[in-house]
């Protein structure tokens, strides 16, 4: 189809779904659940189980359509989840891994940036860095510090009780990989390099990335031993590329590489190993390998990509998201008369204060009031953040 033909289609089948995956919302708490039947909405006996990434890992996609429709339907729902999520928290600012969604009970009290968690805490983020919402910010600002407090074992993550902090377990998961580019975006290069350089250790170490290794007994889990050609670990390898320019990525990124088509490439494509230590595959290759895991290792090499550009914001599926530029100042107007602060003004110091002094957050406010006026040629406002931060150190 041709620019020409082109008149709107994928947004009318874009609404039409959202439309379909609207009864999921309809609870109790607003957390939505795991499951709708795209005819019929929520079925009867449905499963009330929702994990913390689920129910908070939409904002993104219902909010660009609700500023590309008009139709803040979706939006709110969305926007009401995250918020629902945040209540449930516990006094140390964890989450659990597993609601129930009727009632609001956490199910799995576990809490950690791994399966069941990461993409909540990703959309928060950058929920602020496409709409401006503070309130996203706050929460995120305060859970980061929750989780370097209590999930942090310098350089890796564990899961700890959201209860008390103590540690339940302690693994590396493929999933948590993700975890340094986020911090990317941040602006915690540091922690950021040390955690990915510990699961680069690990690709090294079995040619691929094991979906869970055991830190404790320093080996493969007993039973999840696959690799199921996960982006993760080279997501965050272009991040951090793109924030520093250090070569030590662009090599890391070669080896990856040269690891998919040798330990991964069939006949007729890339298989899913079924067990690192011996190199069995699967029949198998999962949609994200093309969307994600391919995406971010093609534009490690191609600097001259218009996805660097500022405009654009990475969905948890690898997707580019952004707002259109004539639009996106009275979109993020609208956005903030939707959903004013539900937080109280960080400056009050009550008990719903959530600390914004964060030298990170002072970056991004600068980057901001300039109009990223400093920004390099394909650079995005977070990596500008990111080059700005280490520019203030090295001055230091």
């Amino acid at each position: 189809m041709g620019s020409k033909q082109f008149h709107g289609q994928l947004r009318a089948i874009a609404t039409d779904l959202a439309r379909r995956l609207l009864p999921a919302c309809d609870t109790p708490t607003k957390l939505p659940y795991a499951w709708v039947n795209l005819r019929r909405g929520v079925l009867q006996g449905e499963t009330t189980e929702q994990n913390t990434a689920g129910a908070g890992t939409f904002i993104l996609e219902f909010g660009v359509l609700s500023a590309l429709t008009g139709d803040w339907r979706f939006a709110r729902a969305a926007h009401a989840g995250l918020h629902a999520l945040w209540k449930l928290r516990s006094g140390l600012n964890l989450l659990g891994n597993t609601v129930d969604v009727r009632t609001g009970k956490w199910i799995h009290r576990h809490a950690g940036v791994g399966a069941g968690s990461d993409s909540f805490y990703e959309y928060l983020l950058k929920c602020y860095v496409l709409f401006d919402d503070q309130d996203c910010l706050s929460m995120f600002l305060a859970a980061y510090d929750a989780l370097l407090a209590h999930a942090f074992k310098d350089p890796w993550y564990v899961e700890a009780s959201m209860s008390n902090g103590n540690i339940l377990y302690a693994e590396a998961q493929g999933l948590q990989s993700f975890w340094p580019g986020l911090q990317v975006l941040h602006g915690d290069l540091a922690r950021a390099n040390r955690t990915h350089r510990a699961f680069h250790s690990l690709w090294r170490r079995y040619g691929v990335l094991p979906e869970r290794h055991s830190l404790m007994a320093d080996a493969l889990h007993s039973s999840e031993r696959y690799y199921l050609l996960r982006p993760e670990h080279v997501e965050s390898t272009y991040h951090l590329y793109r924030a520093s320019n250090d070569q030590f990525y662009l090599h890391v990124a070669q080896e990856i590489a040269a690891s998919l088509e040798k330990r991964t490439r069939t006949r007729f494509g890339y298989a899913s190993i079924h067990d690192v230590s011996t190199g069995e595959k699967e029949d198998r290759m999962c949609s994200f390998f093309l969307a994600e895991t391919l995406k971010y290792l093609y534009l490690v090499f191609d600097p001259g990509n218009f996805a660097h550009g500022a405009a654009w914001c990475f969905s948890t599926e690898g997707h580019l998201l952004r707002l259109p530029e004539d639009k996106a100042a009275g979109i993020r107007a609208r956005w903030r008369r939707e959903f004013p602060s539900k937080l109280a003004d960080p400056n009050r110091g009550d008990a719903e204060r959530v600390c914004l002094s964060d030298q990170t957050l002072a970056l991004k406010n600068s980057a901001k009031a300039v109009s990223y006026t400093h920004l390099r040629a394909h650079e995005t406002p977070e990596h500008l953040v990111c080059r700005l931060l280490l520019e203030k150190k090295k001055k230091h």
